[in-house]
């Protein structure tokens, strides 16, 4: 029995996973793990010091419709790399920082262009220019890199700074990033798929082969198209609820009397649940109408949303993991309705703008702070935020696309190279 040759696209998701291993990895969870030490290291206090993560979130939201124009216009060899040397020259510009304000202008300049470069957003943007058929497999797939550096990168720095000093830890990293990324960033990423190689890929989907390498879209018409305003405003949606919660997966513990663990068993729960299922949504995802896909991952996060005002604490860690099994589907399934509507060839301006709307979910945490402030527990931000769901739900119907999705093989007929 013949099998089909390596399609060369899944390279291309397996380089960007490890960098989103090492890069995303190192700058949110090193500087969790580091925060004490670096405080201490500079004379601030630890509130001061958060001024840093801010300063790159507010960074990423000026810039994600601009990184997706250049990731258009450049191949992604070229920006990967200079994603990747940005983060190098900030990982030591961070271990030989003095003062904080040069941590701020690091996390704000070198750090959000490295996380914009090689991170999700750039991920989701390179995949989806090598796959028609598996677009919302690969989608799926190339976001699994943060959760994964998440978890290992933390424990290695855990170790190593039991005998080293956070700067030299930073030192190390930087050098051992450099070894293992650079080469698969040079030798991974290949030049941009010619239209010969997406057409068979593509082969077997109803989807117009020439919507892979559409023209690029006019920032007004894109603006003024309906499905992308239904499709980027309904995600917006649901990622407010699910960051809100997320980050206040603690303090709902504590008002329901649990300790410190059960706030971080919530956590772990609703982590684990959102690893595991990107490998679900990746089966189905290219296999059924996005509207149904949608509405089947906001149900999930409303169960659980509901799960979470009960007083019970397995309902609450099965809640947990339902937000997590619906947050997994969201963005890589906005990319993918967006990459039928608009086509490969300008899809880097098209995520880019519709990531700079979804960062509005930045503000959920306070606003669920707020909220509980003014009802004295977290029963009223939830019931809000399970009606922000169903309002989802209901937003998404409004979704019509001229592009089928694309359609399962008949049986008996070849697969493609995929």
């Amino acid at each position: 029995m013949m099998h089909a040759p390596w399609y060369p696209g899944w390279n291309v998701v397996g380089v960007m996973i490890s960098l989103q291993v090492g890069v995303i990895g190192t700058i949110i969870y090193a500087f969790a793990v580091m925060a004490v030490p670096i405080s201490e290291a500079l004379g601030v206090s630890r509130t001061a010091l958060m001024l840093a993560p801010i300063f790159g979130q507010v960074g990423v939201a000026l810039s994600s419709a601009g990184i997706g124009i250049i990731l258009d216009r450049f191949s992604a060899r070229q920006a990967t790399v200079i994603g990747l040397l940005a983060f190098l020259v900030g990982l030591v510009g961070m271990a030989l920082a003095t003062q904080l304000w040069q941590l701020l202008m690091i996390f704000g300049t070198l750090f959000v262009l490295a996380k914009q470069l090689t991170g999700p957003l750039a991920g989701q943007i390179i995949a989806a220019k090598w796959f028609v058929r598996r677009r919302g497999a690969a989608l799926s797939l190339v976001t699994m890199g943060s959760s994964i550096g998440g978890f290992v990168v933390p424990l290695l720095i855990g170790f190593l700074m039991r005998s080293m000093t956070y700067n030299d830890v930073l030192l190390l990293l930087a050098a051992l990033w450099a070894a293992l990324l650079l080469p698969a960033v040079l030798i991974g990423l290949q030049g941009p798929p010619t239209e010969a190689l997406l057409r068979e890929e593509a082969a077997g989907s109803m989807q117009p082969q020439s919507s892979a390498l559409q023209a690029m879209v006019p920032v007004r018409a894109l603006l003024a198209n309906r499905n992308f305003l239904v499709a980027t405003g309904a995600a917006m949606i649901l990622v407010f609820v699910t960051m809100g919660v997320q980050y206040h997966m603690g303090g709902i513990a504590h008002d329901m009397e649990m300790d410190i663990t059960g706030g971080a068993q919530l956590l772990a729960s609703y982590a684990v649940a959102s690893f595991l299922a990107k490998f679900g949504w990746a089966a189905v995802v290219d296999k059924f109408d996005s509207r149904i896909v949608f509405i089947l991952a906001a149900l999930l996060i409303a169960l659980g949303v509901c799960a979470l005002m009960l007083a019970n604490f397995r309902t609450m860690l099965l809640g947990s993991a339902l937000i997590g099994l619906g947050t997994a589907a969201i963005m890589p399934l906005l990319a993918v309705m967006l990459a039928r509507e608009f086509g490969s060839g300008s899809i880097g301006k098209v995520l880019g703008i519709a990531f700079t709307g979804v960062q509005i979910s930045a503000l959920a945490p306070v606003s669920v702070g707020l909220l509980r402030d003014i009802g004295g527990s977290y029963h009223l931000p939830l019931t809000v935020f399970a009606g922000l769901v169903g309002a989802g739900m209901l937003a998404i119907l409004f979704y019509h696309s001229d592009a089928p999705p694309p359609a399962r093989l008949p049986k008996g007929a070849s697969a493609a190279v995929d």
